[in-house]
């Protein structure tokens, strides 16, 4: 991009009820799709990655995700272990 930029990161944590259970942020996901769109609009060489802490109640949403940043032509990447116990609770 003209100023500089040539990576972003994005994060999201589910789907959409998911994400904003996750995150407590309302919409969350909607605004980060969005955003992934405006930026690629922008920019085809643009480096967009979307991450996702792997939690159990996002789990089995991984493939659509997966599938969903595919079809943005954004990389997904993954973290395994996330340091607060909250989320592995039954």
């Amino acid at each position: 991009m003209e100023k500089g930029i040539d990576y972003v990161s994005v994060s999201i944590d589910g789907l959409p009820e998911t994400d904003t259970k996750i995150r407590g942020i309302p919409r969350h996901y909607d605004r980060a799709i969005e955003g992934i769109k405006i930026l690629r609009s922008v920019s085809k060489d643009l480096k967009i990655n979307v991450g996702t802490t792997v939690l159990k109640p996002n789990i089995k949403e991984i493939p659509q995700l997966v599938e969903i940043c595919h079809n943005l032509k954004v990389n997904w990447f993954f973290n395994l272990l996330d340091t607060s116990l909250y989320f592995f609770r039954e």
